[in-house]
């Protein structure tokens, strides 16, 4: 059973605290990298979920700028990125994993991140539930104020701002050649699927990207 315990990761001054646990039974060439949610403090999710798994496990927080920043920063130098980019790809050297058998999964904020880090590392498989794909539209229309202030540094009625950041999934994808394997979980009647997803399959579907969609009576 894997096993590991939080440790910091520090790159330029930003600190990222991570846990990784190791496969025990075997030398594994395989990554799981679970990507935290939004809630009232910040936390690790889906550890006790993948215990009694024997592979690498790579779980990061997201708890810079209070609650969070979808593991980015702030506006427009995003510089928690480039900390959690480099922590990833330390991660994946130092145990001689291929990319191509990586796993980014998390679900709401953490969909949303695990789907654009892959991206931006070039990891092989994506496994989401309900990803806010417009990162700013979400945080306003939950009135979720202090994440917003702090990614738009304290500016949150910047429309270049908030249009940047609703964006960033969308450019990212246009400007990126590699896709993953990718497969998302959502609910029929959630406001994630009717506001985010639905319009985001439609772009993928335009720009020939594959997918799997599970959609079901999810609440």
């Amino acid at each position: 059973m894997a096993s590991g315990y939080e440790k910091i990761y520090e790159y330029n001054g930003i600190n990222i605290k991570y846990i990784f646990k190791k496969s025990d039974n075997y030398v594994s060439n395989n990554l799981i990298i679970i990507f935290s949610a939004l809630g009232p403090k910040p936390v690790y999710n889906y550890v006790r979920t993948l215990e009694g798994i024997d592979e690498n496990q790579l779980f990061i927080l997201d708890d810079i700028g209070g609650r969070g920043c979808y593991y980015l920063g702030q506006y427009d130098t995003f510089y928690v990125e480039k900390a959690v980019i480099a922590l990833i790809n330390d991660i994946i050297v130092e145990n001689g994993i291929d990319k191509r058998n990586v796993v980014c999964g998390g679900s709401s904020k953490g969909g949303t991140s695990a789907l654009y880090f892959a991206l931006k590392c070039g990891l092989g498989h994506v496994v989401i539930a309900e990803p806010q794909i417009k990162i700013a539209k979400y945080l306003i229309d939950y009135s979720i104020n202090d994440v917003l202030d702090y990614m738009t540094n304290n500016n949150p009625n910047d429309i270049k701002a908030i249009t940047s950041i609703n964006s960033l999934l969308y450019e990212l994808i246009l400007e990126n050649n590699f896709w993953p394997d990718l497969i998302i979980h959502a609910g029929k009647e959630t406001y994630y699927f009717k506001e985010h997803i639905i319009d985001f399959l439609v772009f993928l579907r335009k720009e020939n990207r594959n997918y799997e969609l599970d959609l079901k009576d999810y609440d």
